[in-house]
């Protein structure tokens, strides 16, 4: 039934041939109170007039949404996300400006302004769920693949450890599992399970996910200090990822070889061993990061507008070389607007005036105050 909807969807689909840029900057705060109207001028090509003005007002919701990471929101459901937006553009698009037109043969090429309701859009989305504040300290999910000797675990040693080092760290762990996908599958392996856990979680409200599998094995039994010994091998690797959008954040690989007169001791060793070194590490990495790159605590917050990820990459690279004290963390990227949170221990004169010389000629700097700037991107 899930494909079958999408399919329908995607069958309502226009190509966006050409992106735009928003005529003018809007402040990320009181989205939904008011009935702003919000202007994006875009180009697109087509059949007609009137399928480049529709196409145009894709582009136009689209960047709309994507501005929404500029303040404390995320948006869920990703995946199906465009699928809506796609489907009831023209709800939130309340005219269009047609600015430049021309004809080709049997193409048409339009430039536009379209006007957004911004706010009735942004309402829209919460009422459907896809808008949220995420938490300060949010939920995890354990998912993890579990054989010995080369069977199916009985029992969930490694998902059990994995818990108990999540509830020793004070996060918040969602306990009851969750029937589909099976809590004993590896859904970072497969894309079809990754996706249907992805949307479990996010009916659950769980923003992280540990994904993995282990596999222990026997690997010898011999004579050691004139006992015999078996020797058990557990090898693991485990994913941190972020629920919303499905990045990868952290992944790592631990091996740990136990010996014991009996087989069955050295198993849960060897287990709790691997999965504790794991999660210590896939941890810090979430405590240093998280809040940085979902929340405001790194200390600056940018927005760009009308850029390709690779454009993004690319200036967070060159931001980066400003100074040694620069980090990035990617907030999200959403309809060609990209959402940075940065740390910067620098004179905040020092790094507006390198703002206006990297992004002279290609955005205009908005500074809606001290700690929150928008570059929007400027058409050549």
């Amino acid at each position: 039934m899930f494909k079958r909807n999408v399919s329908l969807l995607l069958g309502m689909f226009v190509t966006i041939l050409l992106t735009g840029a928003p005529a003018h900057a809007l402040p990320p705060s009181d989205w939904g109170s008011k009935d702003r109207i919000w202007d994006y001028v875009g180009q697109a090509q087509g059949a007609s007039e009137q399928e480049c003005l529709q196409r145009i007002a894709v582009q136009a919701v689209q960047a709309a949404t994507g501005r929404f990471y500029f303040g404390e929101e995320m948006l869920r459901a990703r995946d199906l996300l465009p699928l809506y937006l796609e489907k009831h553009a023209e709800r939130f698009v309340v005219s269009s400006d047609v600015v430049e037109r021309r004809q080709v043969g049997k193409r048409f090429q339009v430039k536009a302004c379209a006007h957004v309701l911004i706010d009735q859009l942004f309402s829209d989305l919460q009422e459907k769920r896809f808008v949220y504040i995420p938490k300060s300290n949010p939920w995890f999910y354990v998912y993890l693949n579990e054989t010995i000797d080369g069977a199916p675990s009985q029992t969930p040693l490694g998902r059990q450890a994995a818990g108990k080092a999540i509830d020793e760290r004070g996060l918040t762990r969602h306990v009851e599992d969750i029937p589909t996908p099976p809590p004993g599958t590896d859904v970072a392996a497969n894309p079809e399970q990754f996706d249907a856990a992805r949307a479990e979680c996010q009916k659950r409200e769980i923003e992280v996910i540990l994904s993995g599998s282990i596999a222990t094995r026997q690997v010898s039994a011999k004579l050691l200090y004139y006992k015999d010994q078996t020797f058990y091998e557990s090898r693991l690797r485990l994913s941190l990822i972020r629920v919303d959008d499905g990045k990868v954040l952290a992944t790592t690989e631990k091996m740990a070889r136990v010996a014991r007169a009996r087989g069955q001791d050295a198993i849960p060793e060897a287990v709790n061993i691997v999965v504790q070194e794991a999660c210590a590490e896939l941890l810090d990495y979430f405590t240093v990061n998280w809040a940085k790159t979902i929340h405001e605590t790194a200390g600056y917050r940018l927005m760009l507008t009308g850029v390709s990820p690779e454009e993004s990459d690319a200036f967070a690279s060159q931001l980066r070389e400003l100074d040694p004290s620069v980090k990035v963390y990617p907030r999200n990227y959403f309809g060609r607007v990209s959402v940075l949170n940065f740390e910067y221990e620098g004179d905040s004169k020092n790094l507006m005036a390198f703002l206006r010389r990297a992004t002279l000629n290609r955005y205009r700097m908005i500074q809606h105050d001290d700690r929150r700037i928008e570059l929007e991107g400027l058409r050549r």
